[in-house]
């Protein structure tokens, strides 16, 4: 089964090009350690304070509450900004 994480990080305006920096290096990190997960990094069209990184599972048992890695990644980013972290399970 397929199932998505979705983690919204929006960060304050004054670091706003730095901390896009830093969270692309982490997502850049994500996908060459994280080889059972897919991790992309996306910027809202108009708000340059938004960001969405999205983590696609595949797996037998989803996690319902996020996987370690989602968990992790929220924690981290905390430093950031405000934090929403979702858990998505395929129809």
């Amino acid at each position: 089964m397929q199932w998505l994480e979705i983690i919204n990080v929006r960060v304050g305006a004054s670091d706003c090009l730095v901390n896009q920096q830093k969270l692309q290096n982490l997502v850049s990190t994500v996908r060459m350690k994280w080889r059972g997960s897919q991790a992309t990094l996306y910027q809202h069209s108009t708000l340059s304070t938004d960001f969405i990184i999205f983590l696609c599972h595949q797996s037998v048992h989803p996690e319902k509450r996020g996987s370690e890695l989602g968990i992790h990644l929220a924690w981290l980013l905390e430093e950031y900004g405000f934090i929403n972290h979702t858990v998505w399970l395929e129809d």
